[in-house]
């Protein structure tokens, strides 16, 4: 009898503990189903999101890639703005891996650069095949090299470029032969020549670009025969840096810039002025005074005299110069001039003076070329631009 109630006894205990822990097992069963869907989701999640981060760096490359084969375009074809179709775009092309294998393509909007500029703003969309809905689009502006890089750039021997005292430039500055500045230069000063002699003064050879600025320059001590040469090695006396004035340093002798053809484009910008800009003939007196103004318009004068005496010499007694200048600046200071009107910028941007001229004021939005010359060239009528006052 004492077995059987103990045998009775350990089975009710024994299915009282079974019921308990398949309680527990359900309930930690279903927190890890839980758990294991979110990790899940949160990896596919994760998974799609690295998926379109590539898909959106590949887009990326693509359009960078759409930038750097129009910039070899224009390279090749520096006037063509339709991809060489001769339609207007947008223009699409394939974009292959390096097994040839096409893996997206690239859209490029071509926006032609506005008259009187060189900038061409190229958009690029890339795209990838695998995931169409992801692109990316870059914008860059090219530019071809001009005259314009330059805040002051000169071709003549004589005379040579000379900036006085009183004279600050924010931009480059070459000239293919000599220069002295005594000014204030922000940006690099360069010469096509290694040394010169300025004839504006005496005295033995000095580098291609020199300054009188506080202590005599030093010279290169060589000896010349002509008024211009390369320096053919190192001058004996070193070249000091004199930061004052150059504050970016100078350069030479420095690549010469090439103004070959610059003829042919000042008699196209001549047709181009009469045709759909401003064109001024002589002024039959000293020439013509610009004043540019902020509001896309300029000031028109008729220079009628200048400081020269009346037997056609420079006025040595410094009539109207400020008292630091040399008197034959005297030549290029306006004395009488008369009102012609205010005028608006041309249309296609382009002002030509068969005359000398005068500029000076400010611009802000607006773009112009003002451009002095005579046609045929000959040295007897050549014309100037003169720059006597603030030019913004």
């Amino acid at each position: 009898m004492s077995r059987f109630f103990q045998k009775i006894n350990t089975k009710k205990i024994l299915g009282y503990s079974e019921g308990a822990l398949l309680i527990q097992v359900l309930v930690f069963a279903g927190i890890s189903v839980v758990l294991l869907s979110g990790l899940v989701g949160w990896s596919g999640a994760n998974i799609k999101a690295s998926r379109q981060s590539l898909y959106r760096e590949q887009a990326f490359q693509i359009a960078e890639a759409g930038i750097d084969y129009y910039r070899w375009h224009l390279a090749h074809a520096p006037a063509d703005f339709q991809d060489g179709t001769g339609v207007a775009g947008p223009y699409i092309h394939a974009f292959n891996d390096k097994d040839g294998t096409r893996i997206g393509q690239f859209e490029l909007e071509i926006i032609p650069p506005p008259t009187g500029s060189t900038l061409v703003t190229v958009r690029s969309k890339g795209t990838v095949d695998a995931l169409p809905g992801v692109y990316r689009r870059i914008e860059a502006i090219l530019a071809k090299e001009s005259f314009a890089k330059y805040a002051w750039l000169l071709n003549a021997a004589n005379p040579p470029m000379y900036f006085g005292p009183t004279s600050e430039v924010f931009g480059p500055i070459h000239s293919n032969f000599g220069i002295r500045f005594d000014g204030t230069a922000h940006q690099i000063v360069t010469s096509g020549v290694g040394s010169y002699t300025d004839p504006d003064h005496g005295g033995g050879v000095e580098f291609g670009v020199h300054t009188h600025r506080n202590t005599p320059p030093p010279t290169p001590n060589l000896s010349v025969s002509s008024a211009y040469r390369p320096l053919e090695a190192p001058p004996t006396n070193p070249v000091p840096s004199q930061s004052e004035v150059f504050l970016a340093g100078r350069n030479f002798p420095a690549p010469p810039v090439d103004f070959t053809g610059l003829t042919q484009n000042l008699q196209q910008l001549k047709t181009d002025a009469i045709a759909n800009g401003f064109y001024k003939s002589s002024s039959g007196v000293a020439g013509y005074h610009v004043v540019l103004k902020t509001d896309d318009t300029f000031d028109l004068y008729q220079v009628d005299t200048t400081y020269v005496a009346a037997n056609g010499c420079i006025n040595s007694a410094k009539i109207g110069s400020p008292p630091e200048l040399p008197p034959w600046w005297d030549a290029w200071s306006i004395q009488t001039e008369t009102l012609l009107g205010s005028f608006a910028f041309p249309t296609n941007g382009i002002a030509f003076f068969e005359d000398h001229v005068w500029i000076n004021g400010q611009v802000s939005s607006g773009r112009i070329t003002i451009t002095s010359g005579t046609f045929p060239a000959d040295p007897d009528t050549y014309t100037n631009i003169i720059v006597n006052n603030d030019l913004l």
